[in-house]
């Protein structure tokens, strides 16, 4: 028989007993709460305190307790701590506030315990605010907007805000608020909001932030006029301007919020750098800084103008202004002083002052570079604007009616640096030199004059033997076809390549030819500058005359299709003389050597006479006779009358007293060896490279057209002047002119749509 289990009864818990509200507010709540808000929570039981509540809220008096909380709070503060916010009006006001706020947020911190379950289930159900919200906008509108008496409209909030105010103002002067109890206020008012609705923010926000941004202009900008009304040096200024940024930010970070630190920061830099600067930094300030390479100062600003965030630079602009200005002095200086003979001084300061200037400002912008953290590309700007400047100097010359380029200048630089001279210059300092030359060519906007230029010195270099290394030539000409590319180069190297063709080819000769030691260069046309190319012939002596048309037979004999001309006014001969005081070796140009060699017999010829039987104009002798018999030492003929004129009637006669203290004399023409090219020879290359810009643009527009086919005036200019600007300034009106040449010779025709376009005919 199996054992039966007891049966199992449910009975209905006991219903718990009905609190009364208002009993139970008055003998427990209340007291617990006016406990908690004097700081004297100790002896409460928060268990028992929470059952309560627990219990008022699921018996519907929740809506109740809820008010009778906020009543009481209300009536709290006005009694117990409305009278003792008013009596610190006039005083420390902050750290009272600040005070009553930390034991404030300790008792919200304790009632929102007791009251959980409030928050919980009424609250949320009601969508109100929680007890610990409530109780901060009771604060404020019981303590902080507590109305003053005696005084229309003004709050306790006001006078918490001024004294707030004063307190940073203070310290921005050199004083020592309570930094803390300031950052405990600012922090009450961010966690108050500044209306019920939810619309607004915080009483910070709202409030106090905006007459802390706006206190911060209107401390600082007095500041900055009273610096600058009473002459304080630009430096001390900047110095001081900086050193507010950086207690601005160390004093924001102490009590400040992120916000109002980054507005503060906004408005200092927008507001009072921003204005301040420009007054500072003017053109005679920054003129001195650079002449006295006040690197560090120049930074400073630099420093401070990059707080901005302007897409300009005040300071870049003034150093561009003063790049200029320098440049201007420079090219006036060289230009007032250069004559056209012996020039060579005056060219090596114009290159050496303009490459300080350039080294300078080129450094400058560099370490403004990194200062503005690339976002202004100061070293562009600046060093742009002064290549504008130093290519006025052709403009300049104009007005200063002086017959020389900047192109002129440079390539004489160059030459001096690269011929033959006593005084050689070290290798580091050579390729020095070459460098620096390279950073002019580079700025020079009419590349294609220099070329010229370059080219009619390289080529006396070349045929006077006085090429001092074909590495260092080689090193030039490289940086140039770097810089230009390579059609820039093209004669230039074909220069070179004739000069070694025809030393191999006067090797060959010597040993085919047994009379007067010869060597002949043979150059082509299309290479070398015209006025190198132009025959120019000169009655030789016998030997020479013979050794002359040996060498012609003989090229002719080797070469097909190969027309010789003559060109003498480069060659040099070596001959002996011999006179009663010694024997003494000669070198001379071959018009020198025409007029000696007609002495030989003790004749008496007039120049008129020396110029027909020599073929040689009176022009070109005015040059050759003042070395034969003016200068101390190579004064082998006499005139007669004995001044310093030359005239076709003057009588020449060997000068049989003749003496030397050297056994070598070298003879040269009078001529301006400081000039790359005489008045007429500087026409002639003008001439030239107006020609070949005019053949230039023409080929651009072609290509361009060619690759478009159809095109607009304004785009296909704007092409052109691209493609040309590595060699010169392609002006618009040239590129004009040349697109009618083209449209003349039906390589363009104009669109009947739209005249301004062009059509490419192939």
């Amino acid at each position: 028989m199996r054992p039966t289990r007891p049966r199992i009864k449910i009975r209905v818990p006991k219903k718990a007993a009905t609190l009364d509200l208002g009993e139970t507010w008055t003998d427990h709540l209340q007291p617990a709460l006016r406990h908690i808000y004097d700081r004297n929570p100790y002896l409460l039981s928060f268990e028992t305190l929470n059952n309560a509540v627990y219990r008022l809220v699921n018996q519907q008096h929740g809506r109740a307790l809820y008010r009778r909380y906020g009543d009481d709070l209300r009536e709290y503060l006005v009694t117990s701590k409305a009278d003792g916010a008013l009596e610190n009006t006039s005083g420390d006001l902050i750290s009272y506030i600040a005070r009553l706020w930390t034991d404030f947020v300790f008792s919200m911190k304790l009632v929102g315990d007791i009251l959980r379950y409030l928050n919980q289930s009424y609250c949320k159900e009601a969508e109100v605010a929680s007890v610990e919200q409530l109780g901060e906008v009771i604060f404020r509108d019981k303590i902080l907007r507590l109305e003053i008496p005696n005084q229309v409209d003004k709050k306790l909030e006001n006078v918490l805000f001024d004294q707030a105010i004063a307190a940073i103002n203070a310290e921005r002067r050199g004083g020592l608020p309570d930094s803390g109890a300031l950052k405990k206020v600012i922090e009450m008012l961010l966690s108050i909001p500044f209306e019920e609705s939810g619309l607004s923010d915080c009483m910070y926000v709202e409030q106090l932030e905006p007459m802390i941004i706006q206190s911060t202009v209107g401390f600082y900008a007095p500041e900055v006029d009273k610096l600058i009304e009473t002459s304080t040096p630009p430096e001390q200024i900047l110095e001081e301007i900086d050193g507010w940024l950086c207690r601005e930010k160390s004093r924001g970070e102490r009590y400040l919020p992120r916000s109002t630190r980054e507005s503060i920061q906004s408005v200092l830099e927008t507001r009072i750098v921003a204005d301040a600067v420009p007054r500072i930094v003017t053109s005679p300030i920054v003129a001195t800084w650079m002449e006295a390479s006040e690197m560090e100062l120049i930074k400073l600003a630099a420093n401070l103008e990059k707080t901005t965030n302007n897409a300009t630079s005040i300071i870049v602009d003034r150093i561009k202004e003063w790049a200029q200005s320098t440049q201007s002095a420079i090219n006036q200086s060289a230009l007032s002083s250069y004559t056209g003979k012996g020039a060579i001084p005056i060219v090596k300061e114009w290159v050496d002052k303009t490459l300080v200037l350039y080294n300078s400002i080129h450094n400058v912008g560099e370490e403004i570079y990194q200062v503005f953290e690339g976002r202004v590309n100061a070293t562009t700007t600046v060093i742009s604007g002064w290549a504008d400047e130093f290519n006025k100097f052709d403009t300049t010359a104009v007005q200063s009616k002086q017959n020389i380029t900047s192109s002129e200048f440079l390539a004489q630089y160059l030459d001096d640096i690269l011929k033959k001279s006593p005084k050689t210059r070290s290798e580091p300092d050579m390729e020095s030199a070459l460098s620096n030359t390279a950073v002019l060519y580079e700025a020079l906007m009419d590349k294609d004059r220099f070329n010229k230029d370059y080219r009619l010195l390289l080529a006396r270099r070349l045929l006077n033997n006085r090429i001092q290394s074909d590495e260092l030539e080689s090193v030039f000409v490289d940086r140039m076809r770097r810089i230009s590319g390579p059609s820039s180069t093209a004669n230039i190297e074909n220069m070179f390549k004739d000069m070694q063709i025809s030393k191999e080819f006067n090797q060959k000769f010597r040993k085919a030819f047994s009379g007067v030691p010869t060597q002949v260069n043979v150059v082509r046309n299309n290479f070398w500058p015209s006025s190198v190319t132009k025959e120019k012939v000169v009655s030789l002596p016998p030997t020479l005359d013979e050794a002359k048309h040996a060498f012609e037979d003989y090229y002719l004999s080797q070469t097909s299709g190969r027309k010789l001309r003559w060109n003498m006014s480069f060659c040099t001969a070596e001959l002996t003389l011999r006179v009663p005081a010694g024997i003494y070796s000669l070198t001379v140009n071959v018009g020198p050597l025409a007029v000696l060699m007609l002495f030989q017999g003790g004749e008496r010829l007039t120049i008129q006479e020396v110029s027909e039987r020599t073929h040689i104009e009176f022009a070109e002798l005015e040059r050759i006779i003042p070395p034969l018999v003016f200068a101390p030492k190579s004064q082998l003929l006499r005139k007669t009358p004995n001044d310093r004129k030359i005239l076709p009637s003057d009588t020449l006669f060997f000068n049989t007293e003749f003496t030397s203290q050297t056994p070598r004399i070298r003879i040269m023409n009078v001529s301006g060896t400081s000039k790359a090219e005489s008045d007429r020879q500087r026409k002639e290359v003008s001439a030239e490279v107006q020609g070949d810009r005019s053949m230039a643009v023409q080929a651009a527009i072609v290509r361009v057209m060619k690759a478009r086919k159809e095109m607009s005036h304004a785009l296909l200019v704007e092409q052109v002047s691209l493609i040309l600007s590595k060699q010169f300034r392609a002006s618009p009106g040239s590129i004009k002119r040349e697109i009618g040449e083209l449209i003349d010779t039906e390589y363009l025709r104009r669109s009947e749509a739209d005249p301004s376009v062009y059509i490419y005919i192939s």
